[in-house]
């Protein structure tokens, strides 16, 4: 929807600010760098490269937004990575001005979504709900300590109902005038989609359906609901989503007593995934 914007532009989701800017190891000298971008898939979706010089990763970022903007005749970056919640600090400290655009949504829907995503599948279905609500409360935690001209958050389920109120909350925010071509937003979904992520983002090249959430009621089992309301239970609190307290066996309730200490060991490793991966 921002990308359809007159004024805005969007970067696909190549990963670029975590994978080289935050990572500064991969950085050695202009040329490596270039060889590394190159043999990099999801950076290809931009088709762009920066000449030198640039001094380092940041530098070059910097250089590929202005040259980004140029070509599409736009004036405002925007870059949107769901990873990004992981690097609150990083992102106000380097980006100083900047507007972080937090989208929320029912932890259960989410989960459903990354159930049938190919990059997620095979995962255990505790894993998904124990990033889920790792992930959300770090980044909570993190906007807590930002400016609140910095930071708009907006409820996934309230834009589905209202998109035109929601886009211009989103506006007055960063203090940009509001264009309805944000509502047809179609063609610019398909711009920043690739091929392999149609499977789990085919909904965004359709128009809005009010009624996309809570699809978790008919996909998932009561234990399932029982798992992620006991793991997910501060962020559904926080962000006043609420419980069904589905009724499970007795040894279905001790299972998931299991899994809630197991996401307390979790808690303590997860920090150093962000800090090493």
């Amino acid at each position: 929807m921002l990308n359809a914007h007159s004024e805005i532009a969007f970067f696909p989701e190549t990963q670029f600010l975590r994978n080289y800017v935050w990572r500064k190891s991969e950085w050695k000298s202009p040329a490596t760098f270039i060889d590394i971008l190159k043999n990099d898939d999801k950076y290809a979706r931009i088709g762009q490269f920066v000449k030198p010089p640039f001094r380092s990763s940041l530098e070059y970022y910097n250089l590929l937004c202005q040259q980004f903007l140029d070509s599409k005749g736009k004036t405002v970056i925007g870059d949107k990575d769901p990873r990004n919640i992981e690097f609150v600090h990083q992102l106000t400290k380097t980006f100083n001005g900047s507007c972080i655009v937090h989208i929320i949504r029912d932890p259960r829907d989410v989960i459903l979504s990354r159930t049938k995503a190919d990059w997620s599948k095979h995962w255990p279905f505790f894993m998904h709900a124990f990033i889920y609500e790792i992930q959300l409360l770090r980044g909570i935690r993190a906007l807590r300590k930002v400016s609140s001209n910095q930071v708009v958050e907006v409820k996934y389920e309230a834009l589905l109902e209202n998109p035109r109120g929601e886009l211009k909350n989103i506006m007055n925010s960063i203090n940009i005038e509001f264009d309805p071509g944000m509502l047809s937003f179609n063609q610019s979904a398909q711009e920043l989609m690739d091929d392999s992520e149609t499977q789990w983002k085919k909904e965004t090249l359709k128009p809005l359906n009010s009624s996309n959430t809570n699809k978790w009621r008919k996909a998932f089992s009561p234990y399932q609901i029982a798992l992620i309301e006991a793991i997910c239970r501060n962020s559904m609190a926080y962000n006043n989503y609420c419980f069904t307290k589905p009724k499970i066996p007795w040894i279905s309730r001790c299972q998931i007593l299991a899994f809630k200490s197991i996401f307390l060991i979790f808690k303590v490793l997860y920090p150093l995934r962000v800090r090493f991966l």
